[in-house]
């Protein structure tokens, strides 16, 4: 394992002893076969009761390629995400639900953006693309959440919520310090902070299929979703974070090789 990989997989989990040994095993194969030696994974336990802790100090006696991080309390998957991206080594950082969700493969065109030069990757679901796969009232929410993120802070990203992001080693580092948010909010936040800094953001369609186990509740989490949101933007006014955007620049820079559909040009 070379001290500097150039992946570094950081996997939030909380409660995830049934959902995460597959998608840990599918991680390792893959990255074993187009990382070799140059890749880590880290698991951030974010004080899981479940025995998702016990598996994993098991699995990694025979993986020197995954590390192991315990929170002894529930923190949220936003503190989980920011304390691998704290922790990691690579050169370039991926983070990614414990579910599996995203196949791990789509990674490469992520990797391939950063390597272009571009700050940030992220994976978004289009639902014009039959390889996504969820629930009617999941794609409803997921339409009404970024329809109010819009609202709230003009942000222009299809899809802020998906859970597989890559960034830059040195653009992990410039946002870390000033991420406040332990929950879902987290991405948005980042995305926020990453337009204020005029980073490139490109936008990468991805397999997704909704996973059994889902912590989701559409009427809770609905109330939680926009009280949050308001939330964020009182807090994001009070720092000044939004008036820092210079005008006339753009919000998100795009890659036509991986915008097959024509969806996200323009």
């Amino acid at each position: 394992m070379n001290l500097t990989p150039l992946l570094s997989i950081v996997i939030p989990a909380y409660n995830e002893a049934e959902r995460l040994p597959a998608y840990l095993k599918a991680v390792r194969t893959h990255c074993d076969c187009k990382l070799p030696g140059s890749y880590e994974v880290i698991v951030v336990d974010d004080g899981s009761q479940d025995g998702t802790w016990e598996w994993l100090q098991g699995a990694g006696t025979t993986w020197p390629g995954l590390r192991l991080i315990k929170h002894d309390q529930n923190q949220g998957k936003g503190a989980a995400v920011r304390t691998g991206l704290d922790a990691a080594r690579g050169e370039y950082f991926l983070f990614t639900d414990a579910d599996g969700a995203t196949p791990i493969g789509e990674e490469e065109a992520l990797r391939c953006s950063l390597v272009a030069g571009r700050d940030i990757a992220i994976g978004i679901r289009s639902s014009k693309d039959d390889r996504v796969k969820r629930q009617v009232f999941r794609a409803i929410q997921a339409q009404i959440f970024r329809l109010l993120v819009r609202a709230f802070f003009g942000l222009q990203i299809r899809d802020t919520q998906c859970g597989f992001k890559m960034l830059t080693r040195a653009s992990a580092h410039s946002l870390l310090p000033i991420l406040k948010e332990t929950g879902y909010l987290l991405d948005i936040e980042m995305l926020l902070a990453a337009r204020d800094r005029q980073l490139e953001i490109s936008q990468h369609r991805v397999e997704w299929t909704e996973q059994k186990g889902s912590k989701v509740r559409p009427v809770r989490d609905g109330l939680r979703m926009f009280f949050g949101l308001w939330r964020l933007r009182r807090t994001l006014r009070k720092n000044s974070i939004e008036s820092r955007q210079p005008a006339g620049l753009p919000l998100v820079a795009t890659i036509p090789v991986s915008d097959p559909l024509g969806e996200l040009r323009g």
